[in-house]
C-alpha cells in the first residue's frame, strides 16, 4: 500500500479547467485505497481538462498513474512536457487513461515529449502508459517522443487493456510521429495487447511520414510475447 503519506500535487474534479505552465511537479503520492483517490500521484484528472506546456512530472507514486491519471471522461493535452521516473503499485508508471463513464477519454501528447524510467507492478517492467476502457484514447500529435522504453517482453512503452475479450483503447496519430532513444538514435515504441486482435487499433496519419507512422510500433501480446509485430497501413496487427 502507498500509506497515509499522501500528498497528491494537483486534484481537478469534475468540470474542473486547469493549465500549467514551465514547471516541475515532483514527489507527488495518491492516497486511498479506492479509485479514482488512489490513481494520479502527481495529478488526478478526474471529469476534467488540463493543459500542460514545458512541465515535468517526475518521482511520483500511486497505485495507478504514477504520474498522471485520466479518471472517468475528460482530456489532457501535453505539449513538450517529460514524464519521467514515476511509479505505480498497478499499472502505467508514467500515465493512466481510465474511462469508466462511456464517453471519450484522452491524453494528447504533442511537440517533444520525453517519457523515461517510469515503472509499474514491479521494478522490472517499464510501464509507460496504459489504456484501458472503450473509448479511452491515446493521441501523437506531431509528436517527438524520447524514451529508453527498450523492445522486450517486460519493457512495455503502452500497455492497452481489454475485456470479456474486447479491446479497450485506441490510438491516434496526426502528423508526423518521429520516437528516438534518449541516445538520439531511432526506435520504436513498444505496445503490449492482453490478446491478439485483429480489429483495427491506430488511427488517423497512419501512413505519413517516412517511414510510415504505422511502422514506428512494436506490438506485443500476452499469448505470444517474446514475438514482436507491427502495424500495417490499415492499422491492424499485422501477421
Amino acid at each position: 500500500m502507498l500509506g497515509t503519506s499522501a500528498h497528491r500535487i494537483f486534484t481537478v474534479a469534475a468540470g474542473g479547467d486547469l493549465t500549467l505552465n514551465n514547471l516541475t511537479l515532483k514527489n507527488g503520492k495518491s492516497g486511498g485505497t479506492t479509485t479514482p483517490e488512489s490513481t494520479g500521484g502527481g495529478i488526478l484528472c478526474n471529469n476534467a481538462y488540463v493543459t500542460m506546456n514545458n512541465v515535468a512530472v517526475t518521482d511520483c507514486q500511486a497505485n495507478y498513474g504514477g504520474g498522471i491519471s485520466l479518471w472517468s471522461r475528460g482530456y489532457i493535452k501535453l505539449t513538450g512536457c517529460t514524464i519521467k521516473n514515476n511509479s505505480a503499485e498497478s499499472l502505467g508508471g508514467g500515465i493512466c487513461i481510465e474511462e469508466t463513464s462511456g464517453k471519450e477519454a484522452t491524453v494528447e501528447l504533442s511537440g517533444h515529449t520525453v517519457i523515461d524510467n517510469n515503472s509499474a507492478g514491479t521494478t522490472s517492467r517499464k510501464d509507460g502508459i496504459y489504456l484501458k476502457g472503450l473509448k479511452s484514447q491515446l493521441i501523437f500529435n506531431n509528436c517527438s517522443i524520447s524514451t529508453n522504453a527498450a523492445n522486450s517482453s517486460n519493457s512495455q512503452y503502452i500497455w492497452i487493456d481489454s475485456e470479456n475479450s474486447v479491446v479497450h483503447g485506441r490510438m491516434t496519430v496526426y502528423g508526423t510521429l518521429t520516437v528516438k532513444n534518449l541516445n538520439g538514435s531511432d526506435t520504436e515504441l513498444s505496445v503490449l495487447l492482453v490478446y491478439q486482435y485483429s480489429d483495427q487499433l491506430l488511427f488517423g496519419d497512419i501512413t505519413n511520414g517516412t517511414p510510415p507512422n504505422h511502422t514506428k510500433f512494436s506490438v506485443r501480446d500476452l499469448i505470444v510475447p517474446a514475438q514482436p509485430r507491427h502495424f500495417d497501413s490499415s492499422g491492424k496487427v499485422a501477421p
